[in-house]
């Protein structure tokens, strides 16, 4: 599914963008002794990214708002009934949001529900695919998984609109800010030909 392609990306440069920057604990070659490979050896060249590419160092204003939403969500996003590392880890996540205790609170609590809304679909999906591989275009299986797209824009939806019932104004207004600052580490593919 092209969204899920893209998310899939989306999702990955929020995670590489939200590592903490923090000593390497690792030798360098230096370190033991070993010979260095030439630099030109150690960095590989960036491939160009495919046209229609939009890439939020550029271009954030250009990252829909809801697909920021989406890859927010599902990187800080925990179960119910967290253990206290799942919660610490997703305060940790939305420390620089600034948001209160309260607000993080009540956002935990829509991303709970919006984690298992999109847990059940991922799942409805992966039994797709394990009995069609490449579901053609017309087929039930397609149509299904179109429906659950469908679904999918709807829970991110009802999440999004669920901010302000949760959260503070000055939450939900912390929260857009972190969001318009995520987008810089966010990029889009366009979706490839096969």
């Amino acid at each position: 599914m092209k969204v899920t392609r893209i998310l899939l990306i989306l999702l990955a440069v929020f995670f590489l963008a939200s590592l903490p920057l923090g000593r390497n604990t690792r030798s360098s070659p230096l370190q033991t002794g070993q010979p260095t490979a030439p630099a030109a050896a150690q960095v590989p060249t960036p491939q160009p990214d495919p046209p229609g590419t939009i890439d939020g160092r550029k271009n954030p204003e250009l990252i829909p708002d809801n697909v920021a939403y989406q890859l927010l969500f599902l990187a800080v996003a925990e179960p119910w009934g967290a253990t206290d590392n799942q919660k610490a880890r997703a305060r940790n996540k939305l420390a620089q949001a600034i948001l209160t205790d309260g607000d993080t609170d009540g956002l935990l609590w829509i991303l709970s529900d919006f984690k298992r809304d999109m847990d059940n679909i991922d799942d409805q999906a992966r039994a797709i695919y394990a009995r069609s591989p490449i579901p053609v275009p017309g087929t039930s299986d397609y149509q299904a998984l179109m429906g659950l797209q469908k679904s999918r824009d709807q829970f991110l939806a009802n999440a999004i609109a669920a901010l302000p019932a949760r959260l503070t104004p000055a939450g939900v207004n912390n929260l857009y800010v972190f969001l318009q600052k995520q987008k810089h580490g966010m990029k889009i593919v366009p979706e490839m030909p096969m």
